[in-house]
C-alpha cells in the first residue's frame, strides 16, 4: 500500500475486484457483471468509480426505488434510457408500430399520442401478457419488442452500459422482464450490463432466477479486514479530539498508554503521529 492509499480509502485492497471488472469490459463473453455484497461496503461506489475508466460507454444507471411496482420501475428505466440518446420512446414507438392486439379479449389498441401520452401507459400494456404488437409493416411481435427496438436504436448510435442497482427490490415478474431485455443484447459488442444486489435483501427466489436464467461474472465486495484498524484509529482520533475540548491532557496521555500496553501499539503510535506537533505530547 502506497503512503497516500491510506487516505484514498474507497478502494484500498480492491485489486482483485478491479482486475475482474476490467477483464469483463475487455471481453464480457456474453455475460452480465454481477456485483454483490453486504450493505454499506461500497458496491455502488465501486461500480461508479470503475465506470469512470470507460467513458466510451453511455452509462444507463438505474437504482430501483423502494416499494415501487413493476410499471413504475420499468417506466423509470425507460426514462433513464432516453437520457442516453436524442430519441423519445413514445415517438419512436408511434413511428414503428401501429397497434396492440389482445388475444384474450380480441381488443385492438391503436398506438397514438391520445391513448399513450405517458411511458407508464405504454408499459402497462407491454406488461399485459395477453397483448402482442403489430408493426407498421404488419409484422406481429411480442410487445416487449418495442423496448428491444428502442435499445437497438441507441446501440446503432453509441455504446451502452446498463447498470441496475438494488435489483433485489424487484418482484420476480419485473426481474424476469429485465433479464429478457438484458439477455437479448448480451452478444452485442457495444453492450455491457451490470447488476448490483445487497446480500441482506436477496431472496432465495431472486438468487435462483439469477443462477438459472442469467449468465454472469460475479464480483463480491467484501469488508476490508486488512485495514480494519484504520477505522479504529479514526474512532480513537475523534474521541481524543473531543477529550481535548473537555478533559485534562493527562487523561489523553493515559488513554494512549492504555492502548500501548493492551497490545495495540500500532494504534497508539498512529494517534501519536497525529499530535506530533503538540509539545505536551512530545514529552510523553
Amino acid at each position: 500500500m502506497y503512503t497516500t492509499d491510506l487516505f484514498n480509502f474507497r478502494f484500498v485492497d480492491r485489486d482483485e475486484a478491479r482486475n475482474k471488472f476490467r477483464a469483463f469490459f475487455a471481453n464480457s463473453d456474453g455475460n452480465v457483471l454481477w456485483v454483490k455484497g453486504k450493505r454499506g461496503l461500497g458496491k455502488t461506489t465501486f461500480i461508479n468509480f470503475m465506470l469512470e475508466e470507460y467513458t466510451q460507454y453511455n452509462l444507463c444507471y438505474f437504482d430501483i426505488p423502494k416499494n415501487s411496482n413493476s410499471i413504475e420501475i420499468i417506466s423509470e428505466f425507460i426514462k433513464q434510457l432516453e437520457r442516453q440518446c436524442d430519441l423519445n420512446f413514445i415517438d419512436e414507438t408511434q413511428k414503428w408500430y401501429k397497434e396492440f392486439y389482445c388475444n384474450t379479449y380480441k381488443i385492438i389498441q391503436k398506438i397514438t399520442a391520445v391513448l399513450f401520452p405517458k411511458i407508464s401507459n405504454l408499459i402497462e400494456t407491454v406488461l399485459d401478457t395477453g397483448y402482442y404488437v403489430i408493426t407498421k409493416s404488419d409484422e406481429r411481435k411480442e410487445s416487449i419488442d418495442i423496448i428491444y427496438h428502442f435499445i437497438s436504436l441507441i446501440l446503432s448510435q453509441k455504446k451502452l452500459c446498463i447498470c441496475i442497482d438494488n435489483l433485489s427490490r424487484c418482484n420476480i415478474d419485473t426481474l424476469q422482464f429485465f433479464f429478457r431485455i438484458i439477455k437479448n443484447f448480451l452478444l452485442e459488442e457495444n453492450f455491457r450490463a451490470c447488476i448490483v444486489t445487497t446480500t441482506e435483501d436477496l431472496s432465495t427466489d431472486t438468487k435462483d432466477e439469477i443462477f438459472h436464467f442469467l449468465p454472469f461474472t460475479d464480483i463480491e465486495i467484501l469488508r476490508l479486514k486488512k485495514y480494519e484498524y484504520f477505522f479504529q484509529i479514526i474512532y480513537i482520533f475523534l474521541t481524543i479530539f473531543l477529550y481535548l475540548l473537555k478533559c485534562p491532557q493527562s487523561l489523553i496521555l493515559s488513554a494512549l498508554r492504555a492502548f500501548y500496553f493492551c497490545g495495540k501499539p500500532h494504534i497508539s503510535r498512529s494517534i501519536f503521529l497525529y499530535f506530533r506537533y503538540q509539545t505536551w505530547l512530545k514529552s510523553w
